[in-house]
């Protein structure tokens, strides 16, 4: 189990963010056939992207349920490629799902910022996944 969750964790790092970072894939559940080893652990989504629709609404395709995994969700505000509504309007889907998230949102970021050590605000993600990975008792505790 756990095996699956790091590798989970080492393609989003490894693979481009965005690329992966479909909520899609991660509510695509079929709801008369719930089967736990099917169903992610936690969703850890970078700059996530075809979630949000004309008029400020959430893709209808994206559903979220009480068996929506945990999710860290990372975005900046200033991203050229993926606004700022894919990240702010599905945490509110998974906040009236019940479903636990973890988001953070920078004022700097652009798009894609990674593994990047600048300085700036957004290379302090990979210690609030990890931190947040513990919470969720993913990863043990130190």
């Amino acid at each position: 189990m756990i095996k699956r969750q790091l590798l989970t964790l080492i393609l989003s790092i490894f693979v481009p963010f965005s690329a992966i970072a479909s909520a899609e894939q991660v509510t695509r559940q079929e709801p008369s056939k719930p089967n736990a080893d099917s169903r992610p652990d936690f969703a850890i989504l970078f700059f996530p992207g075809h979630l949000c629709r004309r008029g400020g609404k959430l893709d209808p395709s994206i559903q979220t349920t009480k068996n929506t995994p945990p999710t860290f969700l990372l975005q900046a505000w200033d991203d050229p490629v993926n606004k700022i509504c894919n990240s702010t309007l599905y945490a509110r889907a998974l906040n009236t799902a019940g479903v636990p998230a973890e988001v953070h949102l920078f004022a700097r970021g652009g798009h894609a910022f990674g593994l990047r050590r600048d300085h700036s605000p957004d290379t302090a993600w990979p210690a609030l996944a990890l931190n947040w990975l513990k919470d969720i008792n993913i990863l043990r505790q130190d």
